[in-house]
């Protein structure tokens, strides 16, 4: 008798997203889970004290610092609609760094954001430590968001989980482990509100 496999939870997303979206389109923004490979120098930069992150209800990514990595995006090709929620992810890790790693996180973002608009790239990868948090931000999405919002709120998701691996590495010290904590909270909190 054949063994049945089991079911990860990246089979669970692709289920959720037909049942939610009525297609596989949105997929691009829930990467195929990767082996880790620890080999290579993974750039953190500086957190702020943990104390001066904002509580999610009181999150305003449409202030200050935090404005220049707003984009949207213009063409609705390929990735280019992804764009707006997936800056805004990126904004709200924005809050939590001081302004030497908001430049590094804003270099990263002008690389694509302008390429990924036009419709002649797509999102940069997420690094495949940080994988497994994106699916489960995306599971949350998938469960509590409406389905005209689910789209922005993945590409969102995406976002923050993207600007989490310049922020922190595969080995996160007790500080990087409460900013990991601050961003499963912030999830959480928005794909119930759902609404950027």
């Amino acid at each position: 008798m054949a063994k049945r496999k089991t079911k990860t939870l990246y089979d669970e997303l692709l289920e959720r997203i037909e049942l939610k979206a009525g297609n596989l389109t949105l997929m691009a923004l829930i990467p195929e889970p990767v082996e880790v490979s620890y080999n290579e120098a993974y750039p953190t930069v500086v957190l702020t004290d943990s104390g001066t992150w904002p509580i999610p209800q009181e999150i305003s990514v449409l202030q200050g610092d935090s404005q220049m990595f707003f984009r949207d995006g213009l063409s609705g090709i390929g990735h280019a609609p992804y764009l707006k929620g997936f800056t805004r992810g990126v904004a709200v890790v924005s809050l939590m760094l001081e302004s030497a790693g908001r430049a590094l996180l804003a270099r990263a973002v002008d690389l694509v954001s302008e390429e990924v608009a036009a419709g002649d790239a797509e999102l940069p990868p997420i690094e495949p430590y940080f994988r497994a948090e994106l699916h489960k931000g995306a599971a949350q999405v998938l469960t509590e968001t409406d389905t005209m919002n689910v789209m922005d709120l993945l590409a969102f998701n995406y976002g923050l989980w993207f600007a989490a691996c310049v922020a922190i590495g595969p080995f996160p010290t007790p500080e990087q482990e409460d900013a990991l904590t601050y961003l499963r909270a912030v999830i959480h909190y928005y794909s119930r509100f759902g609404v950027l």
